[in-house]
């Protein structure tokens, strides 16, 4: 009997189980919020409890449960596209890592004083703070996770994100956040796609909103998911260090390669790939490219919840259940600390070119949500630009930056009085004043100095009737 003579029946009966539990959530919406992957868990535990020989399905589960997921993992790069993300995202950037970090380190702290298995903590760690199920799936192998720590961390990871889509609507208004800042905290704070959305929905209902916090927290997600690529290559980076040492002290020579995860740098070939094909296609090639990225992604999915029911029936409930009250606790202690860090709105809120990408709508909302998160925090908002018009319509004050030295420093209407010297130094004047400025050249006696639409309405009535300036 061959290699694959052996693995067909587990393989086979992990995509019987996998297929039941995928097309359950389709055919039940409801369930999203559960997730294929942890129906699948479940449904292998209860196999595992009834099958009285399991040495048939052995090597197949084994398979599924190893390799199975690391293909998943790589297909779960051609979901990324980096310039896409990193263009709409970047402006979370700052918050995302604070929270990261923090989880990472009550996970280990936590570890260490509940003398917790290093790897279960880990698992733990980088599910709460980045992406639940796809960040562990990633990850276990990297760290050689078996299938009894993943079912745990990934048990504890689906109990906090049921708790979060339920309350944090409700706690987010309690403790008054923004929309903006209730996008940032469910987008953070939440580690499944589906718990995120129903989490942001809620409050998109009970605020009427329109959507608008949905699809921000949505693109809070996303730039949480990249994530996955420095944690996983520094783990394994970790892991290939930690090797060379004890052959070292052995004896034995330890080959780098034999030692690093090789489907982590796959993992990250593919998000490349997505994000220069999506670069350099248009039209129909772009949208089949697309297409084909989506599918690709979908099998990914499927390959987690394949993955996850053969982790299932490798999972001894009995023995999950009278373990689980630490890793319970430590994911409790990760929750928690991520959602302090992103439900303390910040007094003062630095951005860096916030709408950089956005299309002419994305950019207006950001700008909107700027806006009205100053309003309603009384915040000091400052904002790193070089598109001067945007600036204009947000700020009191204008600072204006040349080679490391201040050039200017003073309100947006007195600043865009020196309309040329902007450009001289690269920055884009707003259209309206550079319409206005060709008008003085041309001899009407307007001001060239507004810079908005309104400003500009008023000027052009002030000649029309002779009223003085505005």
């Amino acid at each position: 009997m061959n290699i694959w003579q052996k693995r067909a029946p587990g393989v086979l009966l992990c995509l019987a189980v996998a297929l039941l539990a995928w097309f359950l959530v389709e055919l039940a919406p409801a369930l999203e919020i559960v997730g294929s992957a942890v129906l699948a868990i479940l449904f292998g535990m209860v196999l595992c409890a009834v099958m009285k020989n399991k040495d048939k399905v052995k090597d197949g589960v084994a398979f599924t449960s190893k390799k199975v997921l690391q293909y998943a993992v790589i297909l779960l790069g051609f979901g990324l596209n980096l310039r896409k993300i990193g263009e709409v995202g970047l402006t979370s950037l700052p918050i995302i890592l604070s929270t990261i970090a923090t989880s990472l380190i009550v996970a280990f702290l936590m570890s260490r004083a509940l003398h917790m298995p290093g790897k279960i903590a880990t698992l733990i760690g980088v599910g709460s703070s980045i992406c639940g199920g796809s960040a562990i799936a990633a990850t276990a192998p990297v760290i050689e996770a078996d299938d009894e720590e993943i079912a745990q961390s990934i048990s504890v990871i689906f109990l906090f994100n049921v708790l979060a889509a339920l309350i944090f609507p409700t706690l987010g208004g309690a403790i008054g956040l923004s929309d903006t800042g209730f996008g940032l905290f469910a987008g953070t704070a939440v580690n499944d796609t589906s718990s995120v959305t129903a989490a942001a929905s809620t409050w998109d209902t009970l605020h009427n909103t329109g959507g608008a916090v949905l699809e921000y927290a949505t693109i809070v997600k996303l730039t949480r998911t990249l994530a996955i690529i420095p944690i996983t290559l520094a783990l394994a980076l970790f892991r290939v260090r930690q090797a060379e040492k004890a052959g070292g002290k052995s004896g034995v020579k330890v080959s780098a390669k034999s030692v690093f995860p090789m489907f982590i740098l796959y993992f990250v070939l593919a998000s490349v790939i997505t994000t220069v094909v999506t670069a350099v296609l248009s039209g129909p090639a772009l949208a089949g490219a697309n297409e084909l990225f989506s599918l690709l992604k979908t099998l990914s999915k499927f390959f987690i919840v394949m993955a996850m029911a053969a982790i299932g029936i490798n999972t001894d409930v009995v023995k999950l259940v009278k373990t689980g009250g630490k890793p319970i606790l430590l994911g409790f202690c990760c929750w928690v600390a991520i959602a302090g860090v992103i439900a303390m709105e910040p007094d003062v809120l630095i951005l860096d070119e916030p709408t950089a990408g956005l299309d002419p709508q994305g950019r207006d909302s950001i700008l909107e949500n700027i806006r009205a998160y100053q309003k309603a925090k009384n915040a000091t908002v400052m904002m790193v630009s070089h598109a001067m018009e945007e600036v204009a319509r947000v700020t009191d004050r204008l600072l204006v930056m040349d080679h490391g030295g201040l050039r200017m420093d003073n309100s947006p209407r007195e600043v865009f009085r020196h309309a040329w010297e902007l450009q001289q130094i690269g920055l884009a004047i707003p259209q309206v004043t550079r319409v206005f400025l060709r008008l003085r050249e041309l001899g009407v006696p307007v001001d060239s100095s507004v810079y908005t639409v309104e400003q500009a309405a008023r000027e052009l009535l002030r000649l029309k009737g002779g009223k003085g300036s505005c």
